[in-house]
């Protein structure tokens, strides 16, 4: 059982008063990075941020239920939706230009390695690459490229076109998203007004349990969402194979890193470990999800040579498939090896492996 330290914070003290700072600060976040966007302040990271602490504010909003009741956390909540939605399409297509961007920069065993690669390795612009790109921007490590045929070097040529073209329509979204959400802060719809409305509802004093103890919260909150995640994890030889079902174990091990991340102030015993282990897991999964993604829109972008979009989806099977064996790896290294049956298209050196590991291989 979870169980708090009394080190940085005095476990005993009413939870509502640590939640209450804590969304506060969260509040204060989403508030510097919408006036950043209002400014014109580097619109792509600005709008990455304010998606990502939106994100973790909805997801901390739940825990008021506990002390105002079930309709205005909702209502926040549901408010502040429009905005996480619209930038998770921005979102998207970033990662799908600079993934295949990525793609189309074939490396090959002798060749000199490029000058962008160089920057990237060695410049400044390594710090400057952030969430938006995900896990699934692809290895620049020349020993670690697989070995391609002559169509690479077809398609490296045919794409460019295309490539400027999504460099484009990624402009005109992001004009699009700054005109129909960035607009008036003062609109009644805006972000600002929703993070006011909260910031009345915290200064209220709670009507239901107003004397747990962090203690108490912090232990109940965090075991309840690991446990929304055990059963699906005992479900993963089943459903592993279906995207849909991949995206929600996502959102669940989303769920329980950013409330592993709310009482990182109050530290759990074992809680570092379970910190890597939601993690690690989240990024392994967003890496699955990313290609997903990318495949299902190749489909329908007609622009996009057939060699092309034959060579893309090649190159993003082979990125998923790492990305599923790390995550089986996670999962084995946790405890699950008992519970896991499946065929990730390993090779028999690997399966020999996962076997030697306890894993349960079904082929």
């Amino acid at each position: 059982m979870l169980v708090l330290d009394m080190l940085d914070l005095d476990p005993h003290v009413p939870a509502m008063d640590f939640l209450r700072q804590r969304l506060t600060d969260q509040s204060a976040l989403v508030r510097d990075y919408w006036t950043q966007l209002q400014t014109g302040q580097d619109p792509e990271r600005s709008t990455h941020q304010l998606r990502v602490h939106i994100r973790r504010l909805r997801s901390s909003l739940p825990f008021l239920e506990r002390f105002y009741g079930r309709f205005y956390p909702r209502y926040i909540r549901k408010s502040l939706g429009l905005q996480v939605r619209a930038t998770n399409e921005l979102r998207d297509l970033q990662v799908m230009l600079r993934t295949l961007e990525d793609f189309s920069r074939v490396t090959f065993p002798g060749q000199p390695r490029l000058e962008w690669e160089n920057d990237y390795k060695n410049g400044p612009n390594k710090a400057a690459v952030y969430a938006p790109t995900g896990g699934v921007r692809s290895s620049l490590n020349v020993q670690e490229r697989p070995q391609f045929d002559d169509l690479a070097i077809e398609v490296r040529g045919r794409t460019q076109d295309w490539l400027i073209e999504m460099q484009h329509h990624l402009q005109r979204t992001q004009t699009e998203l700054n005109s129909a959400l960035f607009t008036d802060p003062h609109q009644k719809s805006s972000v600002v007004s929703h993070l006011d409305e909260l910031s009345a509802l915290l200064r209220l004093p709670p009507r239901y349990d107003g004397r747990v103890t962090l203690e108490q919260f912090g232990r109940d909150s965090i075991q309840q969402q690991f446990r929304r995640i055990e059963p699906r994890i005992q479900r993963f030889a089943e459903l592993f194979k279906k995207p849909v079902w991949l995206h929600d174990l996502r959102i669940e091990f989303k769920k329980l890193r950013y409330v592993t991340d709310l009482f990182a102030g109050v530290p759990l015993a074992h809680a570092d470990r379970l910190v890597t282990f939601a993690r690690k897991c989240q990024s392994r999964l967003g890496e699955i999800h990313d290609c997903d993604i990318i495949t299902a829109r190749l489909q329908v972008l007609t622009a996009l040579p057939a060699e092309g979009r034959q060579y893309f989806h090649t190159r993003l099977l082979e990125k998923r498939n790492q990305a599923l064996q790390k995550l089986i790896r996670r999962l084995i290294k946790n405890g699950y090896a008992a519970r896991l049956r499946v065929d990730a298209g390993m090779s028999d050196a690997e399966i020999q492996e996962i076997k030697s590991a306890g894993f349960d291989f079904q082929s």
